[in-house]
């Protein structure tokens, strides 16, 4: 049979119907929110964009670096370098919280990346609390749900949830980060890396990359006994690497 098709289902008006075997699903539509048969009620922005909405005190992170404040991980964020950034980048444990003041339906989320800065999150995770204390991992289909996050430092990504979440509190969780391109020439030119020495044109500072197979493959300074030598990298704008 095809319920949906033949429309004998029980989805709600705003539920999309998905046939399985001998059965079918409703999922509601991206911008609603509920279980898909009874209740579908469209979902609308916290406000987390707007400060007189959420204050500043209402944004917090495990860490921060330099100026790059927890608040200032807002949307359209125009102050200091435009986005929040941790202390480690490579830290997986690393969040950013958002206090909505009140338990509220958790119907979607968005993001951007560092508006000044070539830095943004390409995945991430979602934790939820009611409390603060106790908290859970937003899941669909029985799985932590990863989501896609942005590639690039100005569009904003958003994705909706299926599954109807109650909190007071989000964080969200990164999992992955935009590297800052080292291994491609194209992103850091061969002028921007420099060494204080370097042991004959093959062993340049420019061959000092991951994976690459000019000259002998890598970087090398002339005395390999001298502490002092150094491979350094321009990154052309102010940037956190860990």
């Amino acid at each position: 049979d095809n319920e949906c098709k033949e429309g004998l289902h029980g989805c709600h008006v705003n539920a999309i119907c998905d046939n399985t075997e001998g059965s079918y699903n409703c999922t509601c539509k991206p911008g609603f929110i509920g279980d898909g048969r009874n209740t579908c009620k469209e979902c609308g922005p916290v406000g987390v964009t707007d400060k007189n909405t959420i204050p500043d005190v209402k944004m917090t992170a495990s860490s921060f670096y330099s100026n790059q404040y927890p608040y200032y991980g807002r949307l359209n964020e125009t102050r200091g370098e435009g986005g929040w950034c941790p202390k480690n980048k490579s830290d997986r444990t690393e969040y950013l919280q958002v206090d909505m003041d009140e338990v509220r339906s958790v119907c979607g989320v968005a993001t951007q990346g560092v508006l000044s800065l070539t830095e943004w999150t390409t995945s991430y995770k979602l934790r939820l609390s009611t409390d603060g204390i106790t908290w859970s991992t937003y899941r669909e289909t029985n799985f932590e749900k990863v989501f896609t996050g942005n590639s690039d430092q100005t569009s904003i990504v958003k994705h909706s949830l299926r599954n109807d979440f109650k909190a007071r509190y989000v964080r969200n969780t990164s999992k992955e980060c935009k590297p800052a391109g080292v291994a491609d020439k194209n992103a850091i030119s061969d002028a921007r890396m420099t060494a204080s020495t370097f042991n004959k044109a093959r062993h340049n500072p420019k061959y000092g990359r991951l994976h690459k197979r000019r000259g002998h493959g890598a970087w090398c300074p002339k005395a390999k006994t001298n502490r002092k030598d150094y491979l350094q990298v321009d990154m052309d704008d102010f940037k956190k690497e860990n």
